[in-house]
């Protein structure tokens, strides 16, 4: 937010304008310390970016998740009824199923059937939600970690400030989506349908729906690289419109 920009501003502030400007190697020192202050409202910023995408890519995912399981579900739960019925009869059978492909279509995994086009694009959807909800975990990582490396390298223990304090919770919520992907197959497996119809069914949830992975480290290749950068009077590392800095880490 911006109270937290501000603050982080100021604390750098307090840093670079005790360096005595007397000489060519302390002006650099100063100047890295101006562009580090830059560099990290913009990445800050960017950080937030993430935040949201992350969040927001994964909430997509589990309410797709969310609407095939219960409608899935649904639809074994009327089919297990009527064969269960005595009095149920073929006509009752096509009621329910009518039911089903009437008002649970848009939820079911018929919406990725419908058509070759429109089973593309909610293919594509879901592909871009899981890479980049997971890309921006990873960013989240990465952010995080180079805090730590410039917090250390350049004393400023207060960038800890910054920091994303929720990441220790993002692999919760990706175990749970995993979970319901494990219910959903064997909601498919029991179904009562042919066999073809079944296998097909499955084929499509496998290829579409993939879990998330979660249990990241960042390279130590890529830690040591970053670490191998910084000088007190390289500004120019913070002063790329690229972002080498954080370039480097993200793997």
């Amino acid at each position: 937010n911006k109270e937290q920009v501000k603050v982080a501003k100021e604390i750098l502030n307090r840093y670079f304008e005790s360096i005595p400007k007397l000489d060519k190697e302390n002006n650099d020192i100063f100047t890295t310390y101006r562009f580090l202050s830059i560099w990290l409202s913009n990445t800050y910023y960017m950080s937030l970016a993430h935040i949201q995408q992350r969040t927001g890519k994964y909430n997509y995912l589990m309410g797709r998740v969310r609407d095939l399981y219960f409608t899935e579900t649904a639809y074994n739960y009327f089919l297990h009824n009527v064969k269960e019925t005595d009095k149920a009869s073929k006509e009752l059978t096509e009621q329910y199923q009518k039911h089903y492909i009437d008002y649970y279509k848009p939820y079911s995994l018929y919406r990725y059937t419908d058509n070759e086009e429109r089973h593309q694009i909610n293919k594509e959807h879901i592909q871009d939600a899981l890479e980049n909800t997971v890309y921006s975990y990873k960013y989240l990582l990465c952010f995080n970690k180079i805090l730590d490396i410039l917090a250390e390298y350049y004393k400023i223990p207060d960038l800890d400030l910054f920091k994303y304090e929720s990441i220790d919770s993002i692999p919760a919520e990706y175990r749970h989506y995993n979970h319901f992907l494990d219910l959903l197959k064997v909601v498919l497996k029991n179904q009562i349908t042919t066999p073809g119809t079944k296998d097909k069914k499955l084929a499509l949830f496998k290829e579409i729906f993939k879990p998330i992975k979660y249990d990241f480290e960042i390279p130590k290749i890529n830690i040591d690289a970053v670490k191998e950068k910084l000088t007190m009077t390289n500004y120019n590392l913070f002063a790329n419109r690229n972002n080498d800095i954080m370039a480097t880490l993200i793997f």
